[in-house]
């Protein structure tokens, strides 16, 4: 049926994982036409070989182990095997069809799948080589967060703050709904009322997802603050000294 073609398509996205309708959805102006609803993608990272189950069925392998011998703290986990949820539109096809409908034909919709290159940065980040330690306990400023993939993994290894930018509202809020996503919405900051409000119509607030697993680890709940802000890249001097 035409469910079964959807959820085909879905499975078809460079994300691996599995993909569930949420209770989020983006407002514009062409919302009857072209509805922008939000799916949560499931990934995991940091497991190679063995029989450890990902959640969408399938092998992931058995959990690395993490190399804490330059670390005091011993809430660390002691593993780097990671499951994370991103909130993300259906797909980059159809939310360059709203910018069109919306007359904004030079507006950027790749914000809205999860990029091969951010995989593999995650992936690093929980490997052996990092240890674990990149970014725990420091602040964390990324550039182009899109849908949240490597800021929210950030927090969950430990980063004190993050602050995801991206110059497309509609990329702060899913980051910030992935944030919420993952358990975070204790310490998620409210999005800024550029992303809050986009063209005059107010957005969900990401605090009303539902169905949210607190996937944070003990390590992870030293992070005090992650949020997402619209930011002019070619103004980041600006923003860095007003931190």
């Amino acid at each position: 049926g035409e469910e079964d073609k959807h959820h085909d398509y879905l499975r078809h996205r460079s994300t691996p994982g599995r993909y569930e309708r949420t209770n989020l959805k983006l407002e514009h102006a062409c919302s009857d036409h072209y509805p922008l609803d939000l799916f949560r993608a499931q990934l995991s990272f940091g497991f190679n070989g063995g029989s450890t189950k990902s959640l969408s069925g399938g092998e992931l392998g058995t959990k690395r182990e993490r190399n804490t011998s330059d670390d005091d703290d011993e809430n660390v986990d002691e593993n780097v095997g990671i499951e994370m949820s991103v909130i993300l539109p259906e797909s980059e096809e159809l939310v360059a069809n709203v910018f069109s409908a919306l007359g904004k034909p030079d507006e950027d919709p790749h914000w809205a799948d999860v990029w091969h290159g951010g995989i593999a940065l995650n992936e690093y980040l929980v490997s052996d080589e990092s240890g674990g330690s990149l970014v725990r306990g420091k602040r964390v400023l990324e550039l182009g967060c899109g849908v949240g993939l490597t800021g929210v993994l950030c927090a969950m290894e430990g980063a004190r703050k993050v602050t995801m930018t991206d110059r497309e509202p509609f990329a702060c809020y899913c980051a910030a709904a992935s944030a919420v996503a993952n358990g975070f919405g204790s310490v998620t900051k409210a999005l800024d009322e550029d992303a809050s409000v986009v063209d005059g119509l107010a957005q969900m607030d990401v605090g009303l997802l539902e169905g949210v697993v607190d996937r944070r680890s003990r390590s992870s709940r030293k992070c005090e603050c992650i949020e997402a802000k619209i930011m002019d890249w070619f103004k980041l001097d600006e923003y860095l000294v007003k931190e």
